[in-house]
Formats: C-alpha cells, sequence, structure tokens
C-alpha cells in the first residue's frame, strides 16, 4: 500500500516500512507551512540601547561603609535636545567626615537645607524616571569612572540594604578600565587616568565643577564616547559599540567530537584541572588592580589612593623592594595600615606570581590590524 501526503506542491510518500509518527511530523510540517505568511511578523532582534553615564558623592572611599550623598544618571546617546537626567540629593545616616565634605562640599546640615531625602525614597524616583524615560525593550549600558571597584559595590549595597528593586542593566562599563586598555602609550604614575585628566585629553579643556555628580556624569559621557569612537584599536560609532556591548555575538557551538564526548569528558576535565602546576598571573601592566589574586575592592581603593592604579605600579614597587618577599610584606603593610595580615599576605604573594609569570605572547600582527 502506498499513501501520498499532498499539500500544495508538496508531496510526501509513505510506504507501509515508514512509522506513521514520521507521516504525521511531516504532514503537520506541511500545514505550519501553510500560515507562515498569516503569523505576526517576528519581532527584531536587537532594540536601541540606552547609555547612562553615572556617579556618586559619598562620605568616604570604604565601599563597604561610605555612604550617598549625591547620586546623578545622564543618557549619553539621547536624540531629544534636552537629554534625560536623573539628579538626586541622598541624606546619609550618619555624620559626613570632613575629609569627604572638603572635597564634594555636602554637609549633613547643607543637604538637610536643600531636601535632601534618604535613599530608598531615592532610589524609588530613580526606578520610576527609568521607566518613564526608557521603554522596556530598551536595553541599559550603565558606565561610571572605577565603577567596578568604587561606584557600583556602593550603590548595590545601598539598594539591598533599603531593599529596593536592583536597576535594569544589560552591561556595567567601567571607563576607567577601558582607558586603562585602550590608550597607547601606557601612562604610569598617579593621576593619569583620573575623569579630569581623560576629559582635559577628549576636550582640549579643564573639568569645572568636578566633585559635583552631574558634572562629572556629563563629563563621563563626553569621555566614553571619546574612548569608543577615536581612542580604541578598533574604533565604533557610539551605537554601534552599545549594540554589541547588549547583545554579544553567541557563543560558538560545540564540536562534533566534544558532543560526542558528552558527560564522558567532564572528569577527565576535572582531573586535568586539578593536576595543573600552579604558574603567575600573566596580566599586562596596565590591568586593573582588581584583577590580580588577592586584591579585592577595598585593597583595590586604599592602594589606588596612595597613588597605586594599576598592576604595573605594584610590579616596579615590588622591583624596587629587590623583587624581595619579606620586604615587599612590609612595604605593603605600612602603605596598608588596619588591614588583615593574612590579607596583606595574599596580595604579596599575588604581586610575586604576576611579576614573575611568562609574558603573555603578541597578537599576530594581522589580528592587531
Amino acid at each position: 500500500m502506498m499513501v501520498f501526503l499532498a499539500h500544495a506542491a508538496t508531496f510526501v510518500r509513505v510506504t507501509p516500512r515508514r512509522s506513521a509518527r514520521v507521516a504525521s511530523r511531516v504532514a503537520t510540517r506541511a500545514q505550519r507551512s501553510l500560515f507562515c505568511s498569516l503569523a505576526e511578523p517576528e519581532p527584531p532582534t536587537q532594540y536601541p540601547v540606552a547609555a547612562l553615564a553615572w556617579d556618586l558623592e559619598t562620605t568616604g572611599l570604604d565601599t563597604s561603609t561610605a555612604e550617598i550623598v549625591q547620586l546623578s544618571i545622564v543618557c549619553v546617546n539621547s536624540a531629544r535636545e534636552t537629554p534625560p537626567v536623573f539628579t538626586r540629593l541622598v541624606m546619609p545616616k550618619h555624620d559626613v567626615p570632613a575629609e569627604a565634605a572638603a572635597v564634594h562640599g555636602w554637609t549633613r546640615d547643607r543637604l538637610a537645607d536643600e531636601g535632601a531625602e534618604d535613599f530608598a525614597s531615592v532610589w524609588a524616583e530613580a526606578q520610576q524616571w527609568l521607566d518613564d524615560s526608557f521603554p522596556s525593550t530598551s536595553p541599559l549600558v550603565w558606565a561610571a569612572h572605577n565603577g567596578h571597584n568604587y561606584d557600583r559595590p556602593i550603590l548595590l549595597r545601598h539598594i539591598a540594604e533599603a531593599a529596593q528593586p536592583a536597576p535594569r542593566v544589560a552591561r556595567w562599563v567601567d571607563t576607567l578600565h577601558f582607558a586603562r586598555r585602550a590608550i597607547r602609550p601606557k601612562r604610569y604614575g598617579p593621576g593619569q587616568y583620573t575623569l579630569g585628566r581623560l576629559y582635559s585629553d577628549a576636550t582640549g579643556e579643564s573639568l569645572a565643577g568636578a566633585h559635583d555628580a552631574e558634572v562629572d556624569t556629563r563629563a563621563l559621557g563626553r569621555v566614553w564616547r571619546w574612548l569608543v569612537e577615536e581612542v580604541d584599536d578598533a574604533p565604533l560609532k557610539f551605537q554601534s559599540y552599545l549594540q554589541r556591548e547588549a547583545y554579544p555575538p553567541p557563543a560558538p557551538a560545540p564540536s562534533a567530537a566534544a558532543e560526542a564526548a558528552g558527560d564522558d569528558a567532564a572528569p577527565e576535565r576535572r582531573r586535568k584541572r586539578r593536576a595543573a602546576p600552579k604558574v603567575g598571573v600573566a596580566l599586562d601592566d596596565d590591568a586593573a588592580l582588581d584583577e590580580l589574586p588577592g586584591v579585592g575592592a577595598l585593597i583595590s581603593t586604599r592602594l589606588q589612593s596612595r597613588g597605586i592604579e594599576c598592576v604595573g605600579d605594584l610590579r616596579r614597587l615590588y622591583d624596587e623592594q629587590g623583587r624581595d618577599y619579606k620586604a615587599m610584606r612590609s612595604a605593603m603593610r605600612k602603605m596598608l595600615p588596619g588591614v588583615n595580615f593574612m590579607a596583606i599576605n595574599k596580595l604579596v604573594a599575588g604581586v610575586r606570581a604576576s611579576a614573575e609569570a611568562p609574558e603573555p605572547e603578541p597578537e599576530p600582527a594581522s589580528a592587531a590590524a
């Protein structure tokens, strides 16, 4: 017996030897194709991405205790004549130390006079502003200068303590890390990658009114675009860069051999990882401090306050100590008073491992081009 299933110009031959299940599946596919032209149009694969530069003014350098006194968010790529801006003052729970007030000028009395509110109220207002300013389908890319080590930990801690929802984020960007990677030749010494220095590089002007959160966010927006469009090795139009950041290319599919191996290869991979010898960490001199084993957000902030801004600065200090572990540990204890002894040991061990690591192989010329 022989059966033909017909649909338009599609004929499927089903013999007794073929499964009825196969015939049903083929017929279903043919039926689906009939209605494909009548279906709703598929949504776009990408929506326009919004770029948000943001900054905090706080009561101190310790990310575990610093309180926010001012929050500002500015949309960098808005097509409106007046880009969306959110700037609010926040009343801290404790007094503002004199050294912090000397930097940004905010004291509890002045904040009270200006109508500062508690963080929970300010953040609820910020969330409403985000919802009103940007469609729910638009991914948001947030950029702060030294945000990975400082601003972001402080903001997320405040959000958690206030039991508020986290912000809508497609990607966090740190323009300090970006600048260290992109600017060539490399710069050494304190103050080379500050927001003020980069703003001057980008515009040829000095940054007036620094340490006001809104002034800093507007300056950051200019620096961010400059790094993307003019400085980076592979410059892009700013919107193209944002789309790439929010919609990274999918990971490559596993090879046929890897799929065939399946879970059977996992124990062998684990054995290889356990058996691999511990070697030094190969990092560029301009790598961020928190990329070094043993360096967390607190130690990174403390080191930066002493003029140590990248891995290369630590390596040079290690060389000045004659590459002697004990001498480096003593130098770190003097530079970081009050830091746990075990944390100092981990830091020095990470510096030593990094200094003794083999240099990373240069990229092929074709890749660099």
